[in-house]
C-alpha cells in the first residue's frame, strides 16, 4: 500500500511540474530567396521544400525573375506553385549586386548539380564565397558536398 502511494504521489508531483513548465512556440522566420535557390540547388526533396515553404512563409514576393532563376536551378512545379499561394512578406526590393550575383551562381550550381557536374558545382559554390554575402546562405544548405 505504501508503494502505491508513494508512485501515487510522484507520478502527481511529475503532472503538477509539467504544467508549470513554460511552452514556447517561436514563430518560424521567413524563408529568404538565397534559401530556397540553394534547397533546390542542393536537390532537396520537392516536397520538403513545399512543406518548408507553407511552414515558413516567404521574406519576399516573388517575381519573375526569381522564378526563372528557380528553374533554371532545376525547380519541381510543386515548388513553383507554392511560392504562387505562400503567406509573403513585402521587401523593400533593393537587391544588392552582390546578392543577386549570388543567387545567379546558387541557381548556376543548381543546374549543374542536377546535370551530374558536381565538380563544376563545387567550383560555382566556391566562388560564391569569395565575396561576404554568400558565406551565411551557402552554411543553410550543405548538402551539396
Amino acid at each position: 500500500m505504501r508503494r502505491k502511494v508513494t508512485f501515487a504521489f510522484l507520478l502527481c508531483l511529475v503532472v503538477a511540474s509539467l504544467g508549470f513548465c513554460p511552452t514556447t512556440k517561436a514563430s518560424p522566420r521567413p524563408l529568404r530567396k538565397s534559401e530556397i535557390l540553394l534547397l533546390v540547388a542542393g536537390d532537396i526533396v520537392p516536397d520538403n521544400v513545399v512543406m518548408k515553404i507553407q511552414a515558413d512563409g516567404l521574406a519576399f514576393l516573388p517575381a519573375d525573375e526569381f522564378r526563372s532563376l528557380l528553374a533554371g536551378a532545376g525547380a519541381n512545379p510543386k515548388i513553383v506553385a507554392a511560392l504562387n499561394v505562400a503567406n509573403a512578406v513585402s521587401s523593400s526590393g533593393n537587391e544588392s549586386v552582390k546578392e543577386k550575383q549570388l543567387l545567379q551562381q546558387v541557381s548556376r550550381a543548381g543546374s549543374q548539380i542536377k546535370a551530374k557536374q558536381t565538380g563544376a558545382a563545387v567550383e560555382t559554390f566556391s566562388a560564391s564565397l569569395s565575396g561576404d554575402t554568400g558565406k551565411n546562405e551557402l552554411g543553410f544548405d550543405s548538402s551539396w558536398e
